[in-house]
């Protein structure tokens, strides 16, 4: 009688031993190739399986730079079904996590989005292998982020720019029947009697096949698949940062995440609060409800709409529980009024027409398959800067991320008095170039200059132009994401700390 007690005390021991640990650590830390500790574990059969103080640390060559672990998951409890627990595929019935926080900085992608084929392991099954999504599933409600937009979407979707091109669509993946659409069935010839029974008297006997009536099917029907309750994620309390490596400021923060993931079983329904989301430190939206819905094996948000700096903004998601969790996200904001719009410098901009489009797709668990493209246009916009305004006639944008690099393709705003082009690329191990044409009338740009560049110590390099009445300055930057480098003009002067006054002047 006293072995039952017995032994659920001793199992206990083991799995919080540091051999244990020790152990489950491993496990993790190869699936991911980041250190990992779990500082204890235990189990009960009404419990399930808890464990306390889950870390993986940060990339080594980002840990001096960035304090907090990658994730920190203070407690996880799993509840499986035990009967499967030792089978190949083992069932859950629900997974908890609390307070659990991601820090994750975006140069990580030069340790996780390599060009290599993730590990055969991980790979998703041959196609014809994964399981069939209903229609409208994720794939096909959110393109790719560089596939044409129907026509019925073009004239609320900013156009991206003809100069420069974005490369081309990559070829369509066949599907798994060879792609192509099956050929027509062959019609089968009209009747010639009419529809309706006539005597086969003195007429030569028909073919079995034409004038034998098969009979009906007395099987019983297919009993119906067993009914299995849905699974849920559970969260309490999660956070979520994603921050530039050496900085103070989020790039994105999300916090007071709680509610439940459905993630298998029959089809259910869910609901999912954001306590607030916040960029660069402002908030973007406080105590957001999102209902969320489950149907193998699809994941999908209700779209919904926020006010997003100033931009009424439309929200859609989904995403596939299968090997790699396929996922798509959009956000778009149609054509519309802009009154204020805060830019960096204590700058305002608004704008009686202006439209932004944001898509990204990929395989959650590979950030290597990542793509997303970013586009923004504005008519006649004006931006206010020291209490003098300046208008101009278009600015656009194109930002496109593929294969771990993120690139400003095209950005521009356009006017008669001011016009700045610009383009930009920043690579998977955090190096990064780019180049900003500032062209205006010579006391316009060394204002600009003065104001965002102060105590030079040499007149930026200005190139000559067709007009003298204006000067063009190619603002080059290079280096690595917190150590770049600043040059006005080519072959220019460093932009470094404060020192004497600028003394910049035109050619």
């Amino acid at each position: 009688m006293a072995f039952p007690p017995a032994a659920f005390g001793l199992s206990n021991l083991a799995l919080g031993s540091p051999w244990a640990r020790g152990w489950l650590s491993r496990k993790i830390q190869t699936r991911t190739t980041l250190t990992t500790s779990i500082d204890g574990a235990s189990w009960s059969p009404w419990n399930g399986v808890t464990f306390r103080g889950i870390t993986m640390q940060q990339p080594e060559p980002l840990r001096e730079l960035i304090k907090e672990p990658l994730v920190r998951i203070p407690q996880l409890r799993v509840r499986p079904v035990w009967k499967t627990v030792f089978t190949k595929e083992p069932d859950l019935r629900g997974i908890s996590l609390e307070s659990p926080r991601i820090v994750l900085p975006v140069e990580i992608l030069s340790f996780l989005a390599t060009p290599a084929t993730p590990p055969v392991a991980m790979n998703p099954p041959a196609a014809e292998t994964h399981p069939v999504l209903p229609a409208g599933d994720l794939l096909a409600s959110h393109p790719a982020a560089d596939t044409p937009l129907p026509a019925r979407e073009a004239e609320n979707t900013p156009r991206q720019s003809e100069e420069p091109t974005v490369a081309a669509t990559p070829p369509v993946t066949p599907s798994p029947s060879g792609g192509s659409a099956a050929p027509p069935a062959t019609a089968s010839p009209p009747r010639t009697d009419g529809g309706t029974p006539h005597s086969t008297e003195g007429q030569p006997p028909s073919s079995p096949a034409t004038s034998r009536k098969e009979p009906a099917s007395t099987a019983p029907a297919a009993a119906p698949p067993p009914s299995i309750p849905t699974d849920f994620i559970h969260l309490q309390n999660a956070s979520f940062t994603l921050v530039m490596a050496g900085t103070e400021t989020g790039i994105l923060e999300s916090s007071g995440i709680t509610g439940k993931i459905p993630i298998a079983g029959d089809p259910g329904t869910s609901t999912l609060t954001i306590g607030s989301l916040k960029s660069f430190d402002s908030v973007l939206m406080t105590k957001r409800d999102l209902s969320l819905a489950w149907r193998a094996p699809v994941i999908t948000m209700a779209p919904f709409d926020e006010q997003v700096g100033g931009f009424a903004t439309r929200f859609t998601c989904q995403l596939a529980m299968v090997p790699g969790i396929p996922i798509a996200f959009a956000a778009t904001a149609p054509n519309q009024e802009v009154k204020s719009l805060a830019l960096p410098g204590d700058a305002v901009m608004k704008a009686p027409g202006a439209s932004a489009d944001l898509r990204f797709r990929g395989q959650l668990l590979f950030p290597s398959t990542w793509e997303a493209a970013f586009s923004t246009r504005a008519t006649k916009p004006s931006v206010t800067s020291n209490g003098q305004e300046t208008k101009f006639d278009e600015a656009r944008s194109v930002t496109v991320l593929r294969r771990g690099a993120l690139s400003v393709m095209d950005a521009r705003i356009i006017g008669d008095q001011l016009s700045m082009l610009g383009n930009a690329t920043i690579l998977s191990n955090g190096s990064t170039a780019g180049v900003l044409r500032i062209v205006a009338p010579p006391e316009t740009t060394i204002g600009i200059v003065n104001r965002f560049f102060p105590g030079l110590q040499a007149p930026p390099a200005f190139s000559s132009m067709s007009t003298p009445q204006r000067a063009a300055l190619d603002i080059e930057a290079s280096g690595s994401l917190g150590d770049i480098q600043i040059r006005l003009g080519k072959n220019g002067p460093l932009a470094g700390q404060p020192k004497p006054p600028a003394t910049a002047t035109p050619p």
